[in-house]
């Protein structure tokens, strides 16, 4: 039986076995990874790309994948513990949309979201196997944990005048 899952921003999830992880994103990014041989996989969407400094100093209260320089070691840490070498696992990244940026110039999240993912990465001496990531819509996606196929749906994009049309602005 195939689980379902819906991440919110800031989740995670481990599966030992079949499952369909979904979630939306706009700046925010998600990794996907996937064991091919004991085919464990997870997902994790994070919101912002670096633990401030005033949370660094206790983790035990921080969700660390509310954070792109966290969440790569915490997800290879529970890879770790089910006996998966970050060797074979296939990674994926997706997101960092500047969704803001036709409000405002100085909102792009979405670019220092993937730059940060694309440097933790090669901190970890990690490869990426695919990416869609950037520009200005947002994704929905959809991971299939058996085959490690991602589908992406690309979201439309909003004006600032229809922000303000519904009241958001």
């Amino acid at each position: 039986m195939t689980e379902d899952v819906f991440l919110h921003p800031g989740e995670f999830h481990f599966a030992a076995g079949p499952a369909r992880i979904q979630t939306i994103l706009g700046s925010c990014v998600a990794f996907t990874m996937r064991d091919p041989v004991s085919g464990r996989a997870a997902m994790c969407h994070c919101l912002l790309p670096e633990m401030p400094d005033n949370k660094v100093s206790d983790h035990t209260k921080v969700d660390k994948f509310r954070y792109v320089d966290t969440s790569l070691e915490a997800m290879l840490h529970e890879f770790r513990i089910h006996g998966v070498p970050a060797a074979r696992l296939e990674i994926k990244l997706f997101g960092g949309a500047n969704v803001l940026t036709r409000i405002s110039k100085e909102r792009a999240i979405g670019s220092l979201n993937w730059q940060q993912a694309k440097r933790s990465m090669q901190k970890l001496s990690l490869a990426l196997r695919a990416h869609d990531i950037g520009g200005e819509a947002g994704r929905r996606l959809l991971f299939e944990t058996i085959t490690g196929e991602v589908f992406v749906k690309r979201l439309r994009t909003i004006s600032p005048s229809e922000f303000v049309k519904k009241g958001v602005l």
